[in-house]
C-alpha cells in the first residue's frame, strides 16, 4: 500500500513532511459549493477516488469520488455539523472527506461481476491517521476521525449483532455516537440508491438506540478502571459490574513510533523502574531491528515473567504499534493480575524522523515506513489507564 498521497512532493516512502490542510479549502458559507476540483489537484488520495468503481445497485450515482463528494456536501449541510463548534465540524467534514479512501486500496472484483471494498473502514482509519499526521492535525481530532472512518459502517448493521448493548460500549469508549450517526446519515444521503430510506431508518434506530443506553453523547460509565478492563477482555460481562481491583502489580507499556521520545519519557518520568526494553535485548543478541524478532520478543516475555511472578512493578518498552501485537502482551500481563497502565509518545511527522536521526543508532527508515502502515494507536478499553505524551522533547 503505497503510503505517501499527496501530489506535490518527494517519490512514495520518502520521509514524511507537514503537507497543506484541506481546511483552506473549506468555503466560508455553508451553501457555497465545495471547490471539488482543487481538492482532487492537492492531493493524489482523492484523486484516486474518481475512477474506483462501485457496485452500481448500493451507488448508483457513480464511483467513490462522486460518492465522496456528495457525502461531503450531505455533511455540511446537516444539521448535526451546522450545530456543532468549529472544531468538531473541522473533524466531522475529514470524515466525511475520507472514509472511504481506502477503497482504491481494497478494491476487488468478484466472479459475479461485483466490486467489494472489504476491510475497507479498517485500512481507511490507517491511512488516515497517516494523511492527518501529515498534516500536523490536532491528535485528539486526528483520533476521533480515525475512530469514527473505521467504525462508519456499524450504524447500518447493528441490529443483526445478537449484543447490541456490547457493541454501542465498544463504539462509544473511543468514539461519539453522534457524531458516528452523522457520518452514517451523510452517507447515505451522498448515494443514490433504492433503499435509501431503509438504511436512514437503520442509523435512526442506532442514533435512537445509543440515547436511550446512556452513551451517544459519552462513554459507558464504568465504576472503576479494573471493571472497564475486564469488561473489554471478557465476554459476557455485565458493564454495571463494580469489580474488585485485585491487581498484584504495575506494568507501564510505552508506546509509539521510534524516534517518538519514550525512552526520553521513561528516564524522565520513570527512572527508577526497570525496563524489558526490546531495543536493549536487540543490541545484546547483536541483532538488527530489519531481521526477525522472534528471539528477542520471546527474551522481553521471559525477563517480564521474572518481573510478574515476583509482583514487582517494570515497565516494558516497545513500539507495540499494532493492537494485535499490543493484546498478546497485555494479555500476557493479566495472566499475572498485574494493573496495565500504556504511555503513548508521539511526535510530528518532522520531528519523528529528526530525532531517529539524532539517535546513536537511527532506525532505518524502512522499518518506520512499514510500522506506520500498521500504525494504530492505542484506546483506553486495551488497558487500565493510559497517558498520551506529544513531543516530550
Amino acid at each position: 500500500m503505497c503510503v505517501n498521497w499527496f501530489r506535490r512532493g518527494a517519490a512514495c516512502c520518502a520521509r514524511p513532511r507537514v503537507v497543506p490542510s484541506f481546511l483552506d479549502l473549506l468555503p466560508r458559507e455553508p451553501q457555497q459549493s465545495l471547490p471539488w476540483a482543487a481538492f482532487r489537484e492537492r492531493y493524489d488520495f482523492i484523486d484516486a477516488l474518481h475512477g474506483c468503481e462501485q457496485t452500481f445497485v448500493y451507488h448508483q450515482e457513480g464511483d467513490v469520488g462522486v460518492h465522496t463528494a456528495m457525502v461531503c456536501e450531505a455533511m455540511r449541510a446537516s444539521e448535526s455539523y451546522q450545530a456543532a463548534p468549529e472544531s468538531e465540524q473541522t473533524l466531522l467534514f475529514a470524515a466525511a472527506l475520507l472514509h472511504d479512501v481506502a477503497k482504491p486500496v481494497c478494491s476487488q472484483r468478484g466472479a459475479d461481476g461485483k466490486v467489494r471494498t472489504n476491510g475497507h473502514s479498517r485500512v481507511g482509519a490507517l491511512m488516515a491517521r497517516r494523511i492527518l499526521w501529515e498534516m500536523d492535525f490536532p491528535f485528539a481530532q486526528r483520533e476521533a476521525v480515525c475512530g469514527l472512518i473505521r467504525a462508519h459502517q456499524k450504524p447500518l448493521f447493528f441490529l443483526e449483532r445478537p449484543d447490541t448493548e456490547r457493541l454501542l460500549i465498544e463504539l462509544a469508549d473511543t468514539t461519539r455516537l453522534d457524531h458516528l450517526a452523522a457520518l452514517a446519515e451523510a452517507d447515505m444521503l451522498g448515494r443514490i440508491c433504492d433503499d435509501q430510506q431503509e438504511l436512514l431508518e437503520r442509523v435512526a434506530l442506532f442514533r435512537l438506540a445509543a440515547e436511550e443506553l446512556g452513551v451517544l453523547h459519552a462513554p459507558w460509565p464504568f465504576a472503576n478502571d479494573h471493571s472497564r478492563f475486564l469488561y473489554f477482555r471478557k465476554p459476557g460481562r455485565d458493564p454495571r459490574y463494580a469489580a474488585f481491583d485485585d491487581t498484584k502489580s504495575r506494568v507501564v507499556l510505552m508506546s509509539g513510533l521510534p524516534g517518538a521520545g519514550k525512552d526520553h519519557w521513561l528516564r524522565e518520568n520513570l527512572g527508577e523502574l526497570p525496563v524489558v526494553s526490546l531495543d536493549g535485548i536487540r543490541d545484546e543478541l547483536d541483532l538488527a531491528p530489519t531481521g526477525p524478532q522472534g528471539r528477542v520478543i520471546q527474551e522481553a516475555r521471559e525477563r517480564a515473567r521474572v518481573y510478574l511472578r515476583s509482583g514487582a512493578n517494570f515497565a516494558w518498552n516497545a513500539t507495540h504499534l499494532s493492537r494485535q501485537v499490543r493484546d498478546e502482551v497485555i494479555t500476557l500481563l493479566a495472566d499475572y493480575n498485574a494493573h496495565v497502565e500504556l504511555v503513548y509518545v508521539e511526535a510530528s511527522a518532522e520531528r519523528l524522523f529528526e530525532q531517529n536521526a539524532q539517535r546513536e543508532e537511527p532506525v532505518p527508515v524502512e522499518v518506520i515506513e512499514r510500522l506506520l502502515r500498521r500504525w494504530e494507536v492505542p484506546t483506553r478499553a486495551e488497558v487500565h489507564s493510559l497517558r498520551v505524551v506529544i513531543n516530550p522533547y
